[in-house]
């Protein structure tokens, strides 16, 4: 089976419906700590880049080869790193590029799979679109990796380092998300509301879906109900939301929820994934949906 991910749809609506809510989590105690340089060339322009670092953090993540394994990720930027909002992402990946996009920071993701020391590096320069993936030719010499904490120096050979000059340094904890308390099989009075979350766009109910997105994005996607082409918004919305979902349990932690969840897409494809729900004075209302559509 292939694999694809429920991104955004498209334009306000999308915004206002599945905007990333990113809230912080408790990270492995130790200061993120990362030094040295990487230079380059960035694309057929042949621009120059050098990313001085300032700042790193490092997580795990399952190897995309062998889910059995874990990759351990550096990341080595040249502007700070906020990682409690990264930690409490339910995508990484994507809230690292979200944050050193606003930030406009050039960054390089070292990924290091167990038992090797040829990584994988992927760079990404500000004020660009995507990025170059670098791989062979590059070694890591690691002093520590032993889920708490990652230690060592990436370099490259004598060939690699006339393109691509690298001499960076990491010592940083590993961040580890709150693992929380266990919700009840159903979620709870959390899985109850993403369900009816779920019914509500299913049936086209607008002030249904309002009350249980997070405020701010409900004040947004109520304010476009008079759009000319908000219906058709909200018909592409409908296509690309589960058209039917189970909770299958999930965590607590303070008045933020995360469910794990499955179900099956509007073409009967099944689908999972991990959904985030904030408690205020009003009930829990969805902040952030991260699901993966498994195509036949």
């Amino acid at each position: 089976m292939n694999a694809k991910s429920n991104a955004g749809i498209c334009a306000r609506l999308a915004q206002a419906m599945l905007a990333a809510a990113v809230f912080c989590f408790a990270a492995d105690a130790g200061a993120a700590n990362g030094s040295g340089y990487m230079k380059g060339t960035w694309g057929m322009s042949d621009t120059p880049y050098e990313i001085k670092v300032v700042d790193a953090y490092a997580y795990r993540d399952k190897d995309p080869i062998d889910a059995a394994k874990q990759v351990t990720i550096v990341v080595l930027a040249d502007k700070a790193i906020d990682a409690a909002a990264i930690t409490g992402a339910l995508d990484r990946e994507a809230a690292i590029r979200d944050q050193m996009d606003n930030a406009k920071a050039s960054y390089v993701e070292i990924t290091m799979m167990e038992g090797g020391d040829s990584p994988a590096l992927n760079v990404y320069v500000a004020g660009t679109h995507g990025n170059t993936a670098l791989s062979g030719g590059f070694t890591v010499a690691l002093e520590t990796n032993d889920g708490k904490r990652v230690k060592g120096h990436c370099s490259n050979d004598a060939k690699e380092r006339k393109d691509y000059p690298t001499d960076l340094n990491f010592a940083v904890a590993i961040a580890t998300p709150d693992p929380g308390t266990a919700l009840p099989a159903d979620g709870g009075d959390a899985g109850k509301a993403y369900v009816a979350y779920v019914a509500a766009i299913r049936k086209g109910d607008v002030d249904a879906i309002a009350r249980v997105m997070e405020k701010d994005r409900a004040r947004e996607f109520l304010a476009h109900r008079r759009d000319a082409d908000f219906q058709q918004m909200l018909g592409m919305f409908q296509a690309m939301s589960p058209k039917e979902i189970h909770v299958l349990g999930g965590a607590l932690v303070g008045n933020r929820a995360t469910l794990d969840v499955q179900g099956k897409d509007s073409g009967g494809n099944e689908l999972k994934g991990k959904v985030r729900l904030l408690k205020d004075g009003d009930g829990w209302r969805v902040a952030d949906e991260h699901l993966t559509t498994m195509l036949k």
